[in-house]
């Protein structure tokens, strides 16, 4: 499993790297050069520790409690959501899909139900939501892994219950205006289809069926960004208007629908190449200021009055309007370079030595597709440091996984004995 990750990883970095270079932006692709460097040597980091293992997961048999977890589970995001969505959108999920179809974004109402009752600020009233969020979140990410990655035979109950909370979180994005839930489903279903090849001793990363169902639902999402991107901005919206856009690139010239695509892409997901690069190039290597940052933790520069925020420096070479920072640079901010570095490649080596143990739990499982998860997002922005689902799974994640070590809980939902 731990060549299928590393495999899986490096495509998507392969993934990145392309849309960097042949993106219509106007930037010269050796300006993204220095970001895809360091890229592909955090890479190197955390994949370099995964070493050949003669441990084999071995798949589950069906059980009767997973039926039970997964109706309780299924009728919970039912229940959940509605009341989720309305209290951070001030619409129904029912409105927010009839604005999508009706070619209205829910985004602007959403950003100013959210500004207008202080939403940013952690309440009372704010807080079951979040922890609720997050709890469910992880039973989800849990129940498609077991279930489509670990289940030796997949029932029809069970694929329903994971599609019908699978879309469910998908109408979430539909009442926010928003992308993100659709894509972190994307990428644990992705995820599941891959650790279920390894348990079937499947040599390739998917077979040909998968592949054609993969780039089948990828082109759909694409659609759905594309379009979501388009509600979101107005009517008034056009790619060729904005100064980023390279009208004269020769993606744009050939292909132009692709390169629309293209560059909506970019701005989604090698943007942080862009980012860092400008940090490389402009900061970290050209000034006194500039290499203590890079080596130094953050608090140590604060102490010395050498503070610098990398994204008022950014911004200074490039607009970057509601764009995320990368996760990358941002522990080297805070931590430096040298200790990022030891994170990284303790990060792959701790994962090496639960995967050799994932025969024996779901939860290792689990862990492994955060692993996997944090690393996607260090290049590119902040999915998980920016959600709150994700840093409370996670949370629950290593504090299940310390209780099962312990042997202080047992639970039977996690065990693949």
């Amino acid at each position: 499993m731990f060549k299928k990750i590393t495999i899986l990883l490096s495509y998507v970095y392969f993934f990145i790297t392309l849309l960097a270079i042949l993106s219509p932006v106007s930037i010269n692709s050796f300006g993204f050069l220095p970001g895809i460097i360091l890229l592909w040597i955090i890479y190197y980091l955390y994949a370099n520790n995964f070493k050949k293992s003669t441990v084999v997961w071995k798949q589950q048999e069906k059980n009767r409690s997973d039926t039970t977890t997964l109706v309780v589970l299924t009728i919970a995001h039912f229940i959940f959501y509605p009341l989720y969505t309305e209290f951070y959108t001030g619409i129904s999920i029912v409105t927010g899909f009839n604005n999508f179809l009706s070619g209205i974004s829910s985004y602007a109402l959403y950003q100013k139900h959210f500004q207008y009752n202080d939403l940013a600020v952690l309440s009372l009233e704010k807080s079951p939501f979040i922890i609720i969020n997050g709890v469910l979140r992880f039973f989800f990410v849990s129940s498609i892994i077991k279930i489509i990655g670990l289940r030796k035979e997949i029932g029809w109950f069970e694929l329903v219950s994971l599609i019908s909370m699978s879309s469910i979180i998908i109408f979430v994005s539909f009442s926010r205006g928003t992308t993100f839930e659709v894509f972190e489903v994307v990428v644990i279903w992705v995820y599941a289809i891959t650790v279920r090849n390894y348990t079937n001793s499947i040599k390739s990363l998917w077979t040909r069926k998968q592949k054609a169902i993969l780039l089948t639902s990828f082109v759909i999402v694409i659609i759905f960004f594309f379009f979501n991107i388009q509600l979101r901005m107005g009517q008034g919206y056009s790619f060729f208007q904005n100064a980023a856009f390279d009208k004269d690139s020769l993606v744009f010239q050939y292909f132009p629908t692709i390169a629309q695509i293209m560059y909506v892409l970019y701005d989604y997901f090698a943007f942080g190449i862009n980012y860092t690069s400008i940090l490389i190039t402009n900061f970290w290597f050209t000034s006194y200021d500039g290499v203590t940052s890079f080596f130094f933790p953050d608090i140590i520069l604060n102490i010395n009055s050498n503070h610098n925020n990398y994204r008022d420096i950014v911004s200074g070479y490039v607009n970057l309007g509601a764009r995320w920072n990368p996760d990358l640079t941002i522990l080297i901010q805070r931590l430096g370079f040298p200790v990022t570095v030891i994170i990284i490649a303790y990060m792959g080596k701790i994962s090496q030595r639960i995967a050799n143990e994932s025969q024996y739990c779901l939860i290792n499982a689990v862990f492994l597709y955060y692993s996997f998860y944090a690393m996607f997002t260090l290049p590119v922005g902040n999915f998980i440091t920016s959600s709150s689902a994700n840093i409370i799974s996670i949370f629950i994640v290593l504090l299940v996984r310390y209780l099962y070590k312990k042997n202080i809980i047992i639970l039977r939902f996690f065990s693949l004995k």
